[in-house]
């Protein structure tokens, strides 16, 4: 994010509630970081399997103490949490209704990696650490929603970065989130308290139900590079992509689930095309 900015959302002059997303002038390239940022993009266990390639490779050309910020939605922000796969079960969420499949996530994540830990555990980027950002989407708003150490937001309802609220949002339920993948694992509801979000004159939708729950999916669904908090803030940006291209199908099936898997796919495709389309300066 610019660093003329210390709101998540950055430079909110030139931003409406209807163009979340605005080019980059020439007066902000000399704002841009030069510290470069890395993205996890989503692709479930082949991304997982990928990024953690990745990461060993970046390692050993000495770049991984370079990062200023990691962004990761779904596969990549799971990367290193890859033995909790069999620790989760879907099926046992479909059937005992009692209990969503994503209170089973939260739960292995607590019980096999993160324990206790809140958002306010992850590295502090003013000790020199990269900022860790995971993106989810936001299913009742349409919009992206960021967890990192200092706040989580989403640009129409503002953002939470009261110390005491951040450490009630356990980094299992930021991950979890960022990992909802539709349909079976999605979606994730996180509870918050309209106090605890802090007045800001884009969140036009600041307002019940919406600071009370948030509704939550993949953040593949929005943007499965993880492109969104970095492509305009920085110089250098690395893309670990590990989704995988989609191939044509001469005879797709046409029973509704595996036709809505298909189509599901294309639409990602497509997404995918045009963020990797992104005119970076």
């Amino acid at each position: 994010m610019p660093a003329t900015s210390s709101l998540p959302f950055g430079n909110s002059s030139s931003m409406s509630s209807s163009a979340p997303v605005t080019d980059i002038g020439d007066a902000q390239q000399g704002a841009l970081r030069t510290k470069p940022a890395l993205c996890l993009s989503g692709g479930g266990y082949r991304a997982m399997l990928f990024h953690l390639g990745s990461f060993w490779r970046l390692n050993e050309l000495g770049w991984l103490p370079k990062l200023d910020r990691v962004s990761s939605v779904s596969g990549g922000t799971i990367a290193a949490a890859r033995r909790l796969a069999s620790h989760i079960s879907i099926l046992g969420g479909i059937v005992f209704p009692g209990t969503t499949i994503s209170e089973k996530v939260v739960a292995a994540y607590q019980k096999h990696l993160f324990g206790k830990a809140s958002l306010q555990s992850l590295p502090d980027p003013a000790s020199g650490a990269p900022r860790f950002v995971f993106n989810a989407s936001s299913v009742q708003t349409g919009a992206l929603v960021r967890f990192s150490r200092d706040y989580v937001a989403d640009y129409r309802v503002g953002s939470i970065t009261k110390p005491g609220a951040l450490a009630r949002i356990s980094l299992a339920e930021a991950v979890a989130a960022s990992s909802a993948f539709p349909p079976f694992l999605s979606p994730m509801i996180l509870d918050v308290d309209p106090s605890d979000f802090e007045t800001e004159g884009r969140a036009d939708l600041q307002e019940l139900p919406y600071t009370t729950e948030m509704v939550l999916t993949d953040g593949g669904v929005y943007d499965n590079l993880g492109l969104e908090t970095v492509w305009k803030n920085y110089r250098t940006v690395l893309v670990s992509d590990g989704g995988g291209k989609m191939d044509s199908e001469p005879a797709p099936k046409r029973d509704w689930a595996r036709h809505m898997y298909r189509v599901f796919n294309l639409v990602d495709n497509q997404v995918r095309s045009l963020r990797e389309g992104t005119p970076f300066r």
